[in-house]
């Protein structure tokens, strides 16, 4: 039997991406624009959050914190991602343009 599970409704989504955007911002204040050197430190920096604050998140049963996690591992992510493009072609890999991931 499958679970039963409530729809996510596009202002949720158009909601996280800005959240998303903010968080990012707000990194890039903190920290400054400077790229991750390369995929080591960006599976470092996404692997930091994953294992110890979300799963911090998770035992403690705190939902709030739980989301802020959530949206702390994605900023990872979405600058590790930024990071990679530019380093993967001076790697010597074209760049190459991505539209929206495939499942």
């Amino acid at each position: 039997m499958a679970i039963q599970r409530d729809l996510i409704e596009k202002e949720e989504i158009a909601s996280a991406l800005c959240e998303l955007e903010r968080a990012l911002c707000l990194r890039l204040g903190k920290h400054g624009y400077g790229r991750f050197a390369g995929p080591h430190e960006c599976y470092g920096v996404i692997a930091e959050e994953f294992t110890k604050e979300l799963t911090d998140a998770l035992h403690a049963n705190d939902r709030a914190s739980f989301r802020r996690e959530c949206i702390d591992i994605a900023v990872a992510a979405m600058f590790s991602y930024i990071s990679m493009d530019r380093s993967a072609h001076r790697d010597g890999e074209p760049s190459k343009p991505s539209g929206p991931a495939e499942e």
